[in-house]
């Protein structure tokens, strides 16, 4: 393993690697990794296992899902933002550990202006945060969606988006003009053009998602996969419709007729 050697090289080397950081769910592609090797690993050489899983940090409970996720509980800190998965709105994070104890010699510190209050008193929360203050209705929009959702609507949620996913995989497949290059098990589908003939293929992908925002009817990005620019899109709303699918498919086809037509007149006259 790529992993095992490059610890091995650093503590050859006289150096001290102390984390491997996983991701569940990467933002290019919405791949896993897996965890339970990477886990041994960390345990036989003294490391901590961190899981970036700021998209996909909840899909353990989602049962299409499961199998990626073996080991979660092994893991020494998962981070999670709600805002990707589940419609909060941006600036509710969340760091998970299973001792609490690991935040509070993380975070907590001591001030002759602070009193720990009454014995029985709730828990500081600036002992398990790096702020001391923050703005009391952040995790509001979180505790409402989780209390209208329950763990079974979560569920649903992430399964919506990934029944989404595998018919924008199969409209990608099915068009002649487009062609997947990377998507899953997150919902999330990696695409390119197959007759790029509007100058090269990573401008033209970018020009096709720049034409595509601009229209305001749907949205995708682009992303660089081994290198190189593709279209990319992610479903990850709860409104999204399987029309939206189609609305998506004939705008991205739209964008790259518009730009190889422009490319077209910018021929140089064919002399006879």
């Amino acid at each position: 393993m790529a992993l095992r050697a490059a610890v091995t090289a650093d503590m050859d080397a006289g150096l001290l690697p102390f984390c491997t950081v996983t991701t569940l769910g990467t933002t290019a592609t919405g791949a896993v990794d897996p965890l339970e090797p990477v886990t041994d690993l960390c345990r036989g050489v003294g490391m901590w296992h961190h899981a970036d899983g700021a998209w996909g940090g909840l899909g353990a409970g989602v049962p299409a899902l499961a199998s990626h996720y073996a080991g979660v509980g092994g893991l020494d800190s998962l981070t999670v933002d709600p805002h990707k998965t589940l419609s909060v709105p941006v600036g509710c994070g969340a760091l998970l550990v299973p001792d609490p104890e690991h935040l509070h010699t993380a975070f907590a510190h001591q001030a002759s202006y602070l009193t720990a209050g009454e014995p029985d008193a709730l828990p500081w929360l600036s002992h398990a945060t790096i702020e001391l203050t923050r703005p009391g209705t952040r995790a509001l929009g979180l505790w409402a969606t989780l209390h209208h959702l329950g763990r079974d609507g979560v569920t649903r949620l992430i399964e919506h988006y990934l029944v989404l996913a595998d018919r924008l995989r199969e409209r990608i497949t099915a068009e002649p003009r487009l062609q997947l290059v990377a998507g899953g098990p997150w919902p999330v589908a990696c695409f390119r053009i197959t007759d790029p003939n509007g100058g090269g293929p990573d401008a033209l992908h970018a020009r096709i998602a720049r034409r595509v925002q601009n229209n305001g009817r749907v949205y995708l990005a682009t992303v660089a996969i081994h290198g190189r620019t593709v279209l990319r899109a992610a479903l990850c709303n709860y409104r999204t419709t399987t029309e939206d699918l189609d609305l998506l498919i004939r705008e991205v086809l739209h964008a790259a007729d518009a730009e190889q037509s422009a490319a077209g007149t910018d021929q140089p006259p064919q002399h006879r």
